[in-house]
């Protein structure tokens, strides 16, 4: 299964964009703004998907522009990553489709949020952020414990 990473640039006066790669595949994401909570709505998606959820869903808003992170069932244990931006179409377009373990883009998420916690830490990402909610400690601090756990192995 191809590696996930995401290099998140949390910029500052609520203007944040980040990498996506999977595998030899690779998006940008961004700018988006503060309308959203982006980083913690990333966080609780990749959350879902690391307590054996098929189906999370995440919109980043650029003003005037959308970006939207879908992952849903695909070929088991597999899950299709695809992402839409709304640049050219306001009914989107289909820019970025690759398949990935829940597991992998739930790491990576949690990589890429503790950097930012261990980076920045409350004020500093509020500062930077400012936008309406403060950085999702909770949500990561679940992260981690669903994915310090492995699931049992499926009903026959």
């Amino acid at each position: 299964m191809p590696a996930v990473s995401i290099v998140y640039d949390l910029g500052r006066h609520g203007w944040s964009s980040f990498a996506l790669t999977v595998g030899d595949d690779a998006i940008d994401i961004g700018p988006f703004g503060y309308c959203t909570d982006a980083l913690g709505d990333l966080v609780r998606a990749a959350l879902i998907l690391a307590t054996s959820g098929y189906h999370a869903e995440v919109c980043f808003d650029g003003e005037p522009r959308e970006w939207r992170l879908v992952l849903d069932e695909g070929w088991k244990p597999e899950l299709r990553l695809r992402v839409y931006d709304t640049a050219k179409h306001p009914n989107a377009d289909l820019v970025f489709e690759n398949y990935v373990a829940a597991d992998d883009f739930a790491h990576a998420v949690r990589t890429v949020a503790q950097h930012i916690w261990d980076t920045y830490g409350a004020a500093g990402y509020n500062e930077a952020w400012s936008g309406q909610q403060g950085f999702p400690l909770r949500g990561l601090k679940a992260l981690d414990t669903a994915l310090s756990y492995e699931e049992p192995p499926p009903k026959g």
